[in-house]
């Protein structure tokens, strides 16, 4: 399935060529506002409950503690569905650095939806040929590429995965929104449908989906 995309602007602009970068940003600002939607004028249909602390239990979202940061300020955050129920799989936030960690980790997965940026070896604490490494246990588990507009880190990501891992098996989307923030994924929007409609998972149905942010 073909995603929807717009394209805006060009980093392969040559000397002399100012005018048409000017027009180009011009071009970006007037597609923004008119493919753009609002994400506050849409309601959500899921919410996250306020975090409290404590033991994790069904509907609730609670602060914990793993045992090796025990004395400093390091929290996880863990929310488990109000039908949740132990043996069940269900979709986690992670990111490429963690649910690409090692092979037992890689296999979990169905299919991974990543917003605005990617592990590319440019953040704190990565290096690219970790990151390398990590999409090496990718294989062929789809992932979807969002981004908001307008469009800054998409053509390097996709020229990035090109390069590192061209079998991947990736969607690249465009989402008409400007919000910097992943609470998209709690709008009934058509882009929070492609892993039922638009992705070619199905031959892990049983596996659960990862949210990288």
């Amino acid at each position: 399935m073909k995603p929807a995309e717009i394209v805006i602007g060009s980093n392969g602009l040559q000397p002399g060529a100012r005018r048409w970068s000017v027009l180009a940003s011009v071009f970006a600002v007037v597609a923004t506002a008119l493919f753009a939607i609002d994400l506050k004028e849409i309601p959500p249909d899921l919410t996250l409950p306020a975090p409290m602390e404590g033991e994790a239990s069904p509907g609730r979202r609670m602060f914990q503690l793993l045992p090796a940061y025990a004395g400093t300020a390091v929290r996880h955050s863990l929310y488990l569905p109000t039908d949740w129920k132990p043996g069940r799989k269900f979709p986690v936030i992670v990111c490429n650095v963690v649910g690409l960690h090692d092979d037992a980790i890689a296999s979990l997965w169905r299919g991974m939806i990543c917003h605005s940026h990617y592990d590319d070896g440019r953040w704190k604490g990565t290096n690219r040929e970790g990151a390398r490494q990590r999409l090496q246990r990718l294989a062929r588990i789809p992932q979807l590429v969002t981004n908001e507009l307008p469009v800054v880190e998409k053509e390097k990501i996709e020229a990035y995965l090109a390069s590192v891992c061209p079998d991947g098996e990736f969607t690249f989307l465009t989402l008409p929104i400007v919000e910097h923030a992943e609470t998209w994924v709690l709008r009934d929007i058509p882009a929070r449908r492609w892993p039922a409609s638009g992705c070619s998972a199905c031959s892990r149905p049983n596996r659960p989906w990862a949210v990288l942010r």
